[in-house]
């Protein structure tokens, strides 16, 4: 496993994310870290009813987000990008 340092500022704070994800030469894991930031973006912005969010409610981002954490080695259809979680519409 590899662990991985990501933060977003928000309101002039640093919000650290501390994930650890298993090393893929398909780029998996480089997909799931940048999801999982755009997810949290998406609920700050849907939270805060930014007009500039993209669509789906708060629940369908979070269903989303369950499912972007399990897309690993076992998950149905992994690794075919094909296969991968789709985001809220």
């Amino acid at each position: 496993m590899i662990k991985h340092d990501i933060y977003d500022e928000h309101e002039g704070f640093r919000l650290w994310n501390y994930m650890e994800c298993e090393t893929l030469e398909s780029g998996q894991e480089v997909w799931r870290i940048t999801e999982t930031a755009l997810i949290a973006d998406q609920l700050i912005a849907l939270e805060d009813a930014d007009p500039t969010a993209l669509p789906g409610t708060e629940l369908d981002w979070r269903n989303y987000r369950t499912k972007v954490r399990g897309w690993k080695d076992g998950a149905e259809g992994f690794p075919d990008t094909a296969s991968r979680p789709v985001r809220p519409e």
